[in-house]
């Protein structure tokens, strides 16, 4: 941002605060780097005051995505450029035998989320809002460890147990899926796959 410029940070959680500021502590840009606990849905910024604007992984998150886009782009000036990066939980998939569970669990896991399909939805929202020079890039995630994914992905949130008590499987479905998933790690050939879109525009 250059010496004259700074960077304005925000998070609904204070721990998250908290955390972001104890991570500026001896990098040299403790004084161009200022946090807030904030909604993203009424930032406390008056309009216009930023040149650029980014969020990453918030909108799956969010029941009103557009509240967050139209608060981004309030804030930054006529020209100023959004970046929008986040998950597209729709894309997630599991190479395994079982495809009919697999596919169950798949859409069950993207609708954990209040807006689990974010990515897809990103070129669409910013062009409504009338954003131009509307750029994407879509990035694969790859996961060929089965300890990893499991990690951080596909039993998070008590993901599982969530899953059979909904009734999108039942116990012994999800223990043959699971099943082929550990046969899959023991001969070394686990393999799962998603996609995180990100898209940038500016601001008329």
């Amino acid at each position: 941002v250059g010496e004259g410029g700074g960077v304005v940070g925000v998070d609904y959680d204070a721990n998250m605060v908290k955390k972001a500021a104890a991570s500026t502590v001896g990098t040299g840009f403790e004084s161009v780097i200022h946090l807030f606990k904030a909604d993203a849905t009424a930032l406390p910024f008056q309009s216009g005051r930023f040149d650029a604007c980014r969020c990453e992984r918030v909108l799956q998150h969010m029941p009103n995505p557009n509240c967050v886009i139209g608060e981004m782009l309030r804030i930054i000036k006529s020209g100023g450029r959004i970046a929008i990066a986040d998950t597209d939980w729709g894309t997630l998939s599991i190479d395994t035998s079982e495809v009919d569970l697999e596919r169950r669990l798949a859409r069950f896991r993207a609708a954990m989320y209040y807006n689990g399909y974010a990515g897809r939805q990103l070129f669409r929202l910013l062009r409504q809002h009338r954003t131009t020079e509307v750029s994407v890039k879509v990035y694969p995630i790859v996961w060929t460890d089965y300890e990893a994914f499991r990690a951080t992905s596909f039993a998070l949130n008590n993901f599982e147990e969530l899953a059979v008590e909904s009734g999108a499987v039942d116990k012994k479905e999800l223990q043959r899926f699971i099943a082929s998933l550990e046969e899959a790690h023991e001969k070394g050939v686990f393999f799962a796959s998603g996609c995180l879109v990100l898209v940038a525009g500016s601001k008329p």
